[in-house]
């Protein structure tokens, strides 16, 4: 999702190197936060997408080379996401949309970016999230 975010996102990233790296830090552990708070079926489906796309196979074919997501070439990953948008396979597209919503959830989720766009915020408090049990 790191190597995927600095891509859907583009312009609405800090610029500054280091103001980008943070706000891409929390934007991943808000991202986390969902998908903890995911029901069981889904977050199986996502960890299934995710260790597919993970494969050295699937990584040469969709990607083009063996280079783990993080450290692909970001012309690659946009190349990705754009054949997997208008794909004729439904299920490429499908991994597309879980991956570009749960980017664009987890991004405006953040009060950070709400500043960018000139959103004050929620007009009530949103309500936190429970803590984990052990």
């Amino acid at each position: 999702m790191r190597a995927i975010a600095p891509i859907v996102l583009g312009s609405l990233m800090p610029a500054d190197p280091a103001a980008r790296a943070a706000a891409l830090t929390e934007g991943m552990a808000t991202l986390d936060e969902y998908l903890a708070h995911f029901s069981l079926p889904l977050q199986k489906q996502v960890r299934l997408v995710f260790g597919a796309l993970s494969l050295l196979p699937v990584r040469l074919l969709l990607l083009g080379t063996a280079s783990r997501w993080r450290s692909a070439d970001p012309a690659r990953v946009e190349a990705f996401l754009h054949r997997a948008q208008g794909s004729g396979l439904a299920p490429l597209r499908l991994v597309f949309a879980l991956l570009h919503s749960m980017t664009v959830l987890a991004w405006f989720d953040q009060p950070g970016a709400w500043n960018e766009l000139g959103y004050p915020g929620p007009p009530i408090d949103r309500p936190q999230w429970p803590e984990a049990v052990s």
